[in-house]
């Protein structure tokens, strides 16, 4: 039924809070009470737990705190492979700082976070930099499941709407 009914799962886990590991679970439901007990598990203990729903309502929640960023199934896949990335584990719970915005570009394209001018100091040479890499990797655009098409991974628009950076006119 997706709650424990043989003990208390907060202590079953503690065992594993001085490991170098990240504890997924995978729901298998959208029952409110379920996701809410497995949420409340989540931010009740610290250490990495990763709590997953299916693609289109983890989509939904990144979409709240992060709507710039296109939440499709590969994200999803390697955050229920447990990515040791601890950016991926904040994506539908924050915000993302500037730093944490590069970390995600950069793990999305696999390029080190030090190749793109930091937002902060140059916010025009880092959406001509993201701009360039996502022309250049034209044919990687990534499902949007709250969409339902192809989209670019990152929407240059909404990412400066969400750091209040103005229009991202290129």
């Amino acid at each position: 039924d997706g709650e424990p009914s043989d003990g208390d799962v907060r202590a079953a886990l503690q065992p594993f809070k001085h490991l170098p590991a990240t504890i997924v679970v995978r729901l298998c439901t959208d029952e409110d009470k379920i996701v809410d007990f497995w949420s409340d598990v989540d931010a009740d203990l610290e250490f990495p737990l990763d709590v997953l729903d299916d693609v289109v309502s983890e989509a939904t929640e990144v979409h709240t705190h992060n709507p710039w960023l296109t939440y499709g199934l590969p994200l999803h896949r390697l955050r229920e492979f447990g990515c040791a990335s601890a950016v991926v584990d904040l994506l539908d719970e924050a915000p993302l700082a500037p730093n944490q915005l590069l970390q995600v570009i950069a793990l999305v394209y696999g390029i080190p976070p030090s190749e793109l001018p930091h937002p902060d100091l140059d916010w025009g040479a880092f959406v001509k930099a993201l701009d360039a890499i996502q022309k250049k990797d034209r044919g990687a655009t990534v499902w949007d499941p709250l969409r339902n098409r192809n989209v670019l991974w990152f929407d240059k628009h909404r990412l400066a709407r969400a750091h209040g950076k103005g229009c991202a006119i290129m």
